[in-house]
């Protein structure tokens, strides 16, 4: 009985971890689902409320990133508050968004989107952070106007890209604008188009434990495409 008992725990302790690792992964896969959904269905609505992206304004005088996506997006989506400074969002004093390979030196600090002029994080209901980034000219007529980093689980951990930090972009294509994840669409002067199988197998790199290059940008598009993480 005693060798049997033993066996048992032998086994339980070399299949428990793994049951549980896969259990928060499937958690992460759904809350990222969730705030994807959330975030594209945002900016569907407005686009139908305020016409195409290129015809909103924005001047960085007069408003945030943050206050920008919450002018146009904000009707769509359950928005608890603007987080002006780290404390606002009960992120601790220097946290770290890690990359999903976890190389020395390449930690992002939090509190860098407080002091960028972007307003930091803004906070939904569901404690989910979504940061925004304006890129081009203020009357947003480039080809990647505005970047989003939405971290799924707010400051709860990892804090870790790949895991629960995700990074996409609205991209202006031929059919219009949609918000996709980033570096899934390459941009000329006028359009941006879908990568071709080369471009997504590379993506897909960026998106492995085992590389050492991989920032974990890659994975949002891998989610998206496979329907799970089992990285």
């Amino acid at each position: 009985m005693l060798i049997t008992l033993a066996i048992i725990g032998v086994v339980a302790a070399l299949t428990i971890p793994t049951v549980i690792a896969n259990y928060q992964k499937k958690q992460l896969y759904t809350q990222f689902m969730k705030e994807y959904n959330a975030i594209t269905n945002a900016f569907n609505m407005a686009q139908v409320k305020h016409g195409e992206l290129n015809s909103w304004t924005y001047d960085s005088a007069e408003m945030t990133d943050a206050e920008f996506f919450k002018k146009y997006m904000g009707d769509s989506l359950r928005i608890s508050k603007i987080c002006t400074q780290a404390s606002d969002c009960n992120i601790a004093s220097g946290a770290t968004m890690k990359t999903l390979n976890a190389n020395e030196g390449s930690e992002m600090a939090y509190s860098d989107a407080f002091n960028d002029g972007s307003g930091g994080f803004i906070l939904l209901e569901d404690g989910a952070f979504v940061n925004v980034r304006i890129g081009g000219s203020s009357n947003l007529q480039g080809t990647e106007p505005v970047q989003f980093m939405i971290d799924i689980n707010g400051a709860k951990g990892p804090n870790t890209f790949g895991r629960d930090l995700f990074c996409f972009t609205i991209y202006k294509t031929a059919k219009g604008y949609i918000l996709a994840a980033v570096y899934t669409y390459t941009c000329g002067e006028k359009v941006c188009n879908i990568v071709d199988n080369e471009g997504i197998t590379q993506l897909l790199e960026e998106c492995k434990t085992t590389n050492s290059d991989s920032y974990g940008m890659g994975c949002a598009a891998k989610l998206l495409l496979e329907g799970k993480m089992d990285y």
